[in-house]
Formats: structure tokens, C-alpha cells, sequence
């Protein structure tokens, strides 16, 4: 008798566990939809400053950015976006096993690393890479700020980056 109390425990604990996940994948797609009609708007933003660099460069075409147009130096900068909570397995192992196969590509001594998302700092952590930038809230509510952070940091440098990559899912 025990044991199928202890069964039916069981197949309710899985129930239960069932429910959680179909409703963490609704919401999932909710950002997903939401965040996918978003993207027209900022293709159009994208193209339009494409469109304006392109008049710039037509009207001027000796002028130069320090940061669109860097100085040739060795200094590169990694930005590592993971998730900001837990119960995304294989989500989570795919981008860790993605950027331990992509960091043997760069040189930690010449490679900064901003890292966003509280997973993806606890294996920087693990891995013994120590980011020059941590923001571990990260959430669709939070993307404006963290650009902004992002943007300032970049542009604030005294020694522009000579290449930027981003290594997300």
C-alpha cells in the first residue's frame, strides 16, 4: 500500500511539473511573438541609418569615426549573453558548449569579455574568465537599460575595440 501512495505522489509531482513547463513555454512564446513583431520596426530603423551613413559618406567622404572606422589595434570584445534563470537545460548546455568551443578561437589577454544574464556569468565564473562588465538582470523589460549600458561602455573607451562579437542563442 505504501508504494502506490508513494507512486500516485509521484505521477502528481510529474503532473504538476508538466503544467509548469506548458505554462513557462506560453509565456516563452508570448516574448517570442511579441518580440518578432517588434523586428520590422527596427529593420526600418537599421535601413534608415544605413540610409543617412550612406548620404554622410557621399557628402563627406574623407570623414572618419573612431568608432565605425577604429584604429587598427589588437583589443577585441566579446559580449556573452546567456539566460537570467535557471530551468533552461538544454538552452543553457548548447550556448555554454558553443562558447567554450569559440573562446580557444580568441586570445584572453587581448579579448574582453561583457557578460549579461546571471547563468551565463556563474560559468564565466566556473570557467575562471573574469568579465570586464557583469549585468545580471536581463529580461525584455530591462533591453533598453542594458543597451544604454552597453552603448556608453563601448563608446566611452579610450581605446576603441577593433572587432565586437556577440555570442548568444
Amino acid at each position: 500500500m505504501p508504494q502506490l501512495i508513494q507512486m500516485q505522489q509521484r505521477i502528481k509531482a510529474v503532473q504538476t511539473i508538466e503544467k509548469i513547463t506548458h505554462a513557462m513555454r506560453l509565456i516563452a512564446m508570448s516574448v517570442h511573438v511579441r518580440l518578432r513583431d517588434r523586428e520590422p520596426y527596427l529593420q526600418g530603423y537599421k535601413q534608415g541609418i544605413e540610409n543617412l551613413f550612406i548620404l554622410l559618406y557621399a557628402h563627406s567622404p574623407n570623414w572618419k569615426n573612431s568608432i565605425l572606422n577604429p584604429p587598427p589595434n589588437n583589443r577585441s570584445l566579446l559580449i556573452f549573453i546567456g539566460s537570467q534563470k535557471g530551468l533552461c537545460g538544454s538552452f543553457n548546455e548548447n550556448l555554454f558548449a558553443f562558447f567554450k568551443k569559440r573562446w580557444n578561437e580568441y586570445d584572453s589577454a587581448t579579448t574582453d569579455i561583457i557578460c549579461i544574464g546571471k547563468k551565463a556569468a556563474d560559468l564565466l565564473q566556473g570557467f575562471g574568465v573574469t568579465p570586464i562588465k557583469t549585468i545580471t538582470i536581463f529580461s525584455s523589460n530591462h533591453i533598453h537599460s542594458i543597451t544604454g549600458q552597453l552603448v556608453e561602455f563601448i563608446t566611452n573607451r579610450k581605446e576603441p575595440y577593433s572587432s565586437i562579437a556577440l555570442i548568444n542563442n
